[in-house]
């Protein structure tokens, strides 16, 4: 078997296609749950080296891909302030709200239909 649209797929090519320097960041989806039981962090090494994506492998899928475009976007906004904000301004909105809307209309584009023929 085979998944054609794979939303996984489909989002980590979407970001790595907007931010190939992220290409290194790792995504855990595991046993996870942070402070005041936040289903996600991620974790900004203090020596400057590729941050980690972590993930509560009992939330939905769909929920995994919005985490994953949640981290994302405070990964991307602390490399362009440098430093390690956490913060949700109105920058990291707007770069939230882009990758979002690349991952949900490439998901529709006609090359992740199913070729029934």
């Amino acid at each position: 078997m085979t998944i054609i649209n794979d939303g996984l797929d489909t989002l980590l090519d979407t970001i790595n296609g907007m931010y190939p320097d992220l290409k290194d960041v790792k995504i855990i989806i595991a046993d996870f749950e942070g402070e005041e039981g936040c289903i996600s962090s991620t974790v900004f090494p203090g020596d400057g080296d590729i941050p980690a994506i972590f993930v509560n492998k009992e939330i939905s899928i769909h929920a995994i891909l919005e985490v994953i475009i949640h981290e994302t976007a405070h990964i991307v906004r602390s490399k362009e302030s440098k430093s390690c904000l956490k913060k949700h301004d109105q920058k990291w909105k707007q770069i939230f709200a882009d990758i979002e809307h690349s991952f949900y209309t490439k998901m529709l584009t006609c090359e992740n239909k199913l070729d029934i023929m």
